[in-house]
């Protein structure tokens, strides 16, 4: 096991300094985030390249796209890792302040880099664990958002008692149906009354390396473009996007 684990290991190491030459990699090149510094050498618990190509989440471009004209005041990225969606957010929405949390120190730190390193470390607040009550600190009479991905999580998060403090306020919540049995029957039925809900199924990893079509991977060989999409999930998961019917 050692000995394939060390063969991946050095076949990813070529790859990635293959990628390296093929592509620019301190800029994410496609998706809403286009144009966002990202020269950090990993991904917090990701896959970097996906993220560089513009290709991660792309189930999610659409959704994304259609809240760039909601004018939110605050944005909280639950669960914000190194920074992606919390920086990203930041520049779609240059009006909001952004409460970027994660329970990780590493995660906080690098989140903090990354804004520095977009010029946004005013408007991107690192925060550490986001609790059901925190959403007190919403204010109802402002148009929110909150992206979560908190592994499960979500399941204590979101619950009927604090349900009202997010009548105003956008979500975008992966589901870990796979570590929280359940879940995303809970979570719908917690905001069916209060918000227009969409559910969004993953793409599997197979099917990004052969569909995808993100200018970056057309000089790509199988092998490379495989690496690059890849976002090592290896059950299927969904997203909740749901969005208040009640306006401020």
């Amino acid at each position: 096991m050692k000995l394939i684990r060390r063969a991946k290991k050095a076949l990813y190491n070529i790859i990635d300094s293959s990628l390296s030459r093929k592509v620019d990699s301190s800029s994410v090149l496609n998706g809403p985030f286009k144009g966002m510094k990202y020269t950090a050498r990993e991904a917090y618990c990701s896959s970097r390249w996906p993220k560089i190509i513009g290709s991660y989440e792309a189930e999610l471009h659409e959704s994304i796209d259609q809240l760039r004209e909601r004018n939110y005041d605050q944005v909280w990225d639950v669960g914000c890792a190194e920074g992606y969606y919390a920086v990203g957010f930041a520049r779609l929405f240059p009006s909001a302040q952004v409460h970027a949390f994660d329970i990780s120190e590493k995660a906080r730190k690098m989140c903090h880099l990354l804004a520095q390193e977009n010029e946004l470390g005013e408007r991107v607040k690192i925060e550490q664990e986001c609790r059901p009550e925190s959403f007190g600190r919403l204010d109802p009479k402002k148009r929110n958002l909150v992206f979560c991905d908190c592994e499960g999580y979500e399941q204590n998060l979101f619950t009927e008692f604090n349900l009202k403090q997010l009548l105003n306020t956008d979500v975008l919540i992966e589901l870990h149906e796979h570590l929280r049995n359940g879940v995303r029957l809970q979570l719908e039925s917690l905001f069916n009354k209060t918000h227009d809900l969409i559910i969004i199924e993953t793409v599997s990893d197979f099917k990004k390396a052969w569909s995808y079509k993100f200018w970056p991977l057309n000089p790509m060989n199988i092998l490379e473009r495989r690496y690059a999409t890849a976002e090592r999930r290896y059950v299927k998961m969904y997203w909740l996007v749901g969005l208040a019917k009640t306006d401020v």
